[in-house]
């Protein structure tokens, strides 16, 4: 079976007392007259637009419209062949009846169709409604492809002739939502795998919009997966990218560009090296404080498991930095050096300081248990308390940066004597 075509409208309750003539902006010399604007918008996209005729249309009929208007707007669709499912909604006098028409058109549209939406007629705020609901239901539905929010804008119907009717597309009122639900889920999660969408979906000939994309959705991907070290390297690139000046284009649709992308920018340089384009060859405290304040970002959106990990990887390279070789410290031997460390001082109580050796401890458990998934029965974990412990433990850790002798242990551990020369 075909995908449905459906179209929603509100009529509302003053009938035109002639027809207006309608039209397309991008057809302006061929209009089309009808009372009502969604029938017009029908046969002028069959018309020039090659449309089929919606196969079901519903009408959003407060109580006043059925009982006054409903049999003559049933009529006019039956001249198309075409049957109104007319749905009960109230007047939109106050927050919970504008909800409930939200409720009702949402419920109304089928999961899998092409939705147009006239917002020619009905109550005031019909078209801040619509627009809502149309946004909602891209989200919550991708089955559900929006071809249009249309409004026929009237002129003035007192003269003779009558003013004809450009039918207006509102589709940007959508599509400013949809950037703004972008910036959102951006400033919640610190992703901006939206906004890389977002720039996907625009046409720009020079390919600079398409260069954004990809940088962003590369960096977006090393947040996602925890990698401070890619983190580092596609920020200085993205951040190379959104010096330059902003694509025409992108200044045209985007809300407020130079200060989202500013906004993008100022984010991204949080996680570029202090210096260069990439991280030290040389373990330094700068690469230690820029992981750190990784951390800090994860735990600020929630991220547990990621900042938990990364804590576990950051308490590594303190103990290369203060016990190990700095040169030496993205090397398999080196971190594998470090680990054995770690393990010898904390199963010996070894740590110079008890503080950091009982924090690294509870870092080490917790990221045990989450990357195991919670699948081994014999460590379970207090998934309620999980955070506030894990920020105790990391303020415990972070507030001994710069402080060597919180961080050395015990030279018998570091040299990798063994227990029976102690």
């Amino acid at each position: 079976m075909s995908r449905q075509r459906v179209l929603v409208f509100a009529p509302g309750i003053i009938p035109s007392d002639k027809p207006v003539q309608y039209y397309l902006p991008e057809h302006p010399k061929i209009k089309e007259g009808a009372r009502l604007a969604p029938v017009a918008l029908i046969k002028l996209q069959e018309t020039l637009c090659d449309k089929r005729r919606p196969d079901r249309v519903i009408a959003l009929c407060t109580e006043k419209v059925k009982t006054d208007r409903l049999p003559s707007i049933k009529e006019e669709f039956r001249e198309l062949g075409i049957d109104v499912d007319d749905l009960d909604i109230p007047d939109g006098r106050n927050a919970e009846q504008i909800r409930e028409i939200v409720r009702v058109l949402l419920q109304s549209v089928p999961n899998e169709c092409d939705l147009v939406l006239d917002v020619t007629h009905g109550f005031r705020s019909v078209q801040i409604v619509f627009s809502v609901a149309a946004q909602y239901l891209s989200l919550l539905r991708p089955g559900v492809h929006i071809e249009g929010l249309y409004y026929g804008m009237m002129g003035d119907m007192k003269k003779d002739p009558p003013d004809a009717a450009p039918f207006i597309n509102l589709d940007l009122f959508i599509e400013l939502m949809n950037w703004a639900y972008a910036v959102r889920v951006y400033r919640d999660t610190h992703l901006p795998q939206k906004l890389a969408d977002m720039l996907g979906g625009t046409e720009d000939p020079s390919g600079q919009t398409a260069a954004m994309e990809g940088s962003l959705s590369r960096f977006s991907d090393a947040l996602d997966l925890g990698l401070p070290i890619e983190m580092a390297e596609r920020a200085v690139g993205l951040n190379s990218l959104l010096a330059e000046p902003m694509p025409p284009v992108l200044a045209e649709k985007a809300l407020l560009p130079d200060e989202l992308f500013g906004l993008v920018g100022g984010f991204a340089s949080q996680f570029a090296p202090e210096s260069g384009d990439a991280v030290p060859d040389e373990l330094d405290e700068s690469e230690i404080r820029r992981q750190a304040n990784i951390i800090d970002r994860f735990l600020e959106v929630g991220r547990t498991a990621h900042a938990i990990g990364m804590m576990r990887e950051w308490v590594v390279l303190m103990v290369t930095y203060y016990n190990g070789d700095r040169s030496l410290w993205r090397t398999k031997k080196q971190r594998r050096d470090a680990e054995k460390m770690i393990w010898k001082a904390g199963d010996r109580q070894l740590w110079t300081s008890p503080e950091i050796g009982d924090a690294v401890k509870a870092i080490w458990e917790f990221r045990n248990t989450l990357h195991h998934h919670g699948h081994e029965s014999g460590n379970p974990l207090d998934t309620d308390g999980v955070l506030l412990e894990a920020r105790q433990a990391w303020d415990c850790l972070k507030s001994a940066i710069g402080q060597e002798a919180e961080w050395r242990i015990a030279p018998q551990i570091a040299d990798g004597q063994q227990e029976a020369e102690q």
